[in-house]
């Protein structure tokens, strides 16, 4: 549905932005008007007379204003041997023949290198909204390829098929001129202006006189959803992230994405593991409602086969994906790699890379973890690119301050109640006015951003698991989402005090905990081991007493293989398990082969009940040495 909202600045006007949206009319179906009907019409088309300016108007009469512009431009660009019948809301050949609802060539896209010349077409689908989308001309002018498929989809009718449409487009004349931009993110224009566009058209640009207008080839087609205003998700959203630096640093790394041009930094990731129930997807839903509905966050799985469409949509921006699986398949992994290795650097025909962007993740166990698991080395572009934060750090795991809620079950589904009403303003805000300013806030990023990084590598990072390697490289990261978070403030879209986003960052930066190195593998085995002696006595050795049933008083079994313990015990004495269970050396648990569970069924010959135990590889947890068979 159609919702009206403030326009956005578009090629230098307050209003042309709207223009460029996929989904631009009210769904209220359109006012008839009086005008002639369409064999009227085809009779004064042949005699040569013009429409009377009182009809146009009679037309427009009560039309929605984008809508009315839509009409006139119609009405004075058709081509000859063409006429369009307002009661009808058709097309007429001048035998009076239908062809198809209401379209018009808007203008043909090129790119600045006189290549990909496209038509920029415009028109009404069934439901009466107006629609825009940009096709390659070649599918234009043999009426083969998707923008027939694609009109269809819309809802568009069609009369005489893709070839009776196609010689309507193609006999457009006096057609205007505007630049193809292939991909959503900066754009640069052959005269050096830098405009951003978002993945529904929008195009933000500072005020120019005779701008060529820009054009997005491949449009999102549900637009950028939004609703509420920049008012009330700053009220009931932003101020109460105040606080909680996860949730802050969250809000400053959803409008840190257009920044990463001037900083060469291509990817920036970010992955929040734990258990459920601490706070991972509210984080992220927070962080989509930046910039649209939070309720398109994605989930990991969608990236193992849509990964370059993802890629796409968020060039320039944010990537938030959900539910990184505890024992990921390979062609999730492969979609990892893949983010981190930046999705691929071949310049596309634009001179840009084919995606660059910040990625917020979340998942049950650090990445880097998982790579262990699968007892492969961590990838030196993923240390670098992407950094595992623990998100049971806070006192109710990401969240840190209540506001008044009773409990941190409250505040959360209050904020998620908050974010599907309001959302959608921040980052079209904080666009207009990067563009307005681009020259200086590049500047002063890249004299801040060196002084933030040194810092951070210095004070916050220093004892932290990350390799010396890449410690600069994450420290930058770091950085720039504390820095795009104190321009938000600066700007004054964040109703935050100056300083806040970047001690938020540094919050999260001394969180840190990338990788499971050998010291932490040999303290989690310690510490199971010493557990393990403490309660010897109720750990029952299965060769010298044979098989058990389950006693309340137990707390595992042993036999010459394996230490077999209950979960029970396991999580009354230990309320980091779960980080204990990650951090132990490769092939010291062994799970029973369930998805999503690290849990062995003991078997009815050892336990007549078959409970569902932990199962360690005996000789890897008392000595740390892997069996010799």
């Amino acid at each position: 549905m159609f919702i009206d909202q403030p326009d956005q600045h578009k090629n230098g006007g307050p209003t042309a932005a709207a223009e460029h949206r996929d989904n631009v009319g009210p769904r209220d179906p359109v006012q008839q008007s009086n005008s002639p009907t369409h064999q009227q019409r085809a009779k004064t088309a042949a005699s040569g007379v013009e429409m009377s300016d009182e009809a146009e108007r009679a037309t427009a009469e009560d039309l929605h204003p984008k809508l009315m512009h839509f009409y006139t431009e119609l009405r004075h660009g058709l081509p000859d041997g063409y006429v369009f019948d307002e009661q009808t809301k058709l097309i007429f050949d001048i035998a009076g023949s239908k062809v198809c609802g209401p379209i018009r060539v808007a203008s043909l896209p090129r790119r600045p290198d006189f290549k990909g010349w496209s038509v920029e077409v415009e028109y009404l689908d069934r439901e009466e909204n107006l629609r825009r989308a940009s096709f390659p001309r070649q599918e234009i002018i043999t009426g083969k390829g998707r923008f027939f498929s694609h009109l269809i989809d819309c809802g568009f009718e069609v009369a005489t098929g893709a070839l009776g449409v196609a010689t309507l487009l193609n006999a457009w004349t006096n057609l205007a001129h505007s630049w193809r931009c292939d991909h959503p993110g900066w754009f640069r224009a052959p005269d050096g202006a830098m405009s951003f566009v978002r993945n529904d058209g929008t195009v933000h640009m500072a005020q120019q006189e005779n701008a060529i207008p820009i054009t997005l080839a491949n449009p999102q087609l549900a637009g950028t959803p939004i609703r509420g205003s920049l008012a009330g998700w700053q009220k009931e959203v932003a101020a109460r992230a105040l606080g909680n630096p996860a949730l802050m640093f969250a809000i400053s790394a959803a409008i840190a994405g257009p920044l990463l041009r001037f900083t060469g930094i291509h990817t920036a990731g970010f992955n929040f593991f734990g258990t459920s129930g601490v706070g991972k997807s509210l984080l992220l839903r927070i962080a989509e409602s930046c910039g649209g509905d939070p309720r398109n966050l994605t989930p990991w799985s969608a990236a193992k086969t849509g990964l370059d469409q993802l890629g796409t949509r968020s060039y320039d921006g944010l990537l938030a994906l959900d539910g990184f699986r505890r024992d990921p398949d390979a062609r999730q992994i492969k979609a990892l790699l893949a983010i981190a290795d930046e999705a691929g650097s071949d310049p596309d025909p634009n001179g840009e890379y084919r995606w660059q962007g910040v990625l917020l993740s979340g998942s049950e166990i650090p990445l880097t973890a998982m790579f262990q698991r699968k007892k492969t080395g961590v990838p030196a572009a993923l240390l670098a690119r992407i950094v595992d934060i623990p998100a049971t750090s806070g006192p109710h795991g990401l969240i840190d301050t209540l506001h008044g809620f009773a409990d941190a079950t409250n505040f959360a589904r209050h904020l998620d109640a908050a974010v599907h009403h309001q959302h959608g303003h921040l980052l079209p805000a904080f666009l207009d006015r990067l563009v307005a300013d681009l020259a200086a806030i590049a500047t002063d990023l890249g004299k801040t951003l060196p002084q933030r990084s040194h810092f951070l590598k210095d004070s916050c990072l220093a004892s932290s698991n990350v390799p010396a390697a890449v410690l600069p490289q994450v420290a930058e990261r770091f950085a720039l989402i504390g820095y795009a978070g104190e321009l938000g403030i600066r700007l004054g879209l964040l109703p935050w005090p100056p300083g806040a986003a970047q001690m938020a960052a540094e919050a999260m930066a001394h969180r840190v905990k990338q990788d499971n190195g050998p010291r932490d593998a040999v303290r989690a085995r310690s510490t199971l081991l010493e557990f393990v002696d403490r309660n010897a006595d109720s750990i029952i050795d299965l060769e010298s007493e044979g098989a058990t049933a389950t006693n309340p008083s137990t707390v595992g079994w042993r036999d010459s293989a394996h230490i077999y313990l209950k979960s029970k015990p396991l999580r009354e004495e230990f309320n980091d398990l779960d980080e204990l269970l990650d951090a132990i050396a490769p092939d010291t648990l062994k799970p029973g082969g369930e998805p999503r569970s690290l849990q062995f069924k003991m078997p009815k010959t050892k336990v007549s009940d078959r409970p569902r135990v932990y199962r360690f590889d005996a000789q890897m947890l008392q000595h740390g040495i892997r069996p010799r068979f």
